[in-house]
């Protein structure tokens, strides 16, 4: 089984994907991932959002597209297919979704976008963390990191409408109200996988 999480920065998605591993990785062989991954080309594409000083054009957000798309290639060929190959359930920290909506704030056709992604294996759910963007920028506000490329309100508003509207194109999605409790969000995390994975998925 392969799960997303998508969402916004600060929205608790690699919090959840954290949760969901240590507590299914009890009774099942799992695989905690994210993107961009560590790879070089995740790095650098981590590094270019963090420096670009042209961080709004399309011209640097194509460029940024094609970083995650090639590291995305790495990622399925090295990480998720062979743990899907091998029983494993594969649980990853952003995926295509993530893409076709950051893509699709400045503009890039998001029809493109998701053609683009289409060889790459579908998940078997998707969560995409829904929080309203005022609530993600005071979460942000909290890093101690430098804020990135993505991590205004603006484009943060833009991008939670696209992330809902791309999201209902998924089979098996989930919009999880993201401004509740760890605890309570895990809980129903957990309890839709469950069920999925009686349902054989």
């Amino acid at each position: 089984m392969l799960i997303a999480f998508e969402g916004l920065d600060g929205s608790g998605k690699t919090t959840q994907a954290r949760l969901l591993f240590e507590k299914l990785s009890q009774s099942y062989s799992c695989i905690l991932t994210k993107e961009p991954t560590d790879g070089p080309i995740g790095l650098f594409a981590r590094d270019n959002m963090k420096s670009s000083t042209n961080k709004d054009t399309m011209e640097n957000t194509l460029l940024m597209e094609a970083f995650f798309i090639a590291d995305r290639i790495d990622h399925v060929n090295s990480v998720i297919k062979p743990g899907l190959e091998s029983g494993k359930v594969v649980i990853t920290d952003r995926y295509v979704l993530s893409t076709i909506a950051y893509g699709g704030v400045v503009g890039i056709d998001t029809v493109w976008l998701a053609e683009l992604n289409k060889s790459f294996p579908t998940p078997d759910i998707t969560f995409l963390m829904d929080i309203d963007t005022q609530a993600a920028m005071e979460r942000l506000k909290t890093r101690a990191n430098k804020p990135q490329v993505f991590e205004n309100k603006e484009f943060l508003r833009v991008a939670r409408y696209i992330y809902k509207n791309e999201a209902q194109k998924f089979k098996n999605s989930h919009v999880i109200d993201a401004d509740r409790s760890q605890d309570t969000i895990a809980e129903e995390i957990f309890n839709i996988v469950m069920e999925q994975m009686q349902k054989g998925h």
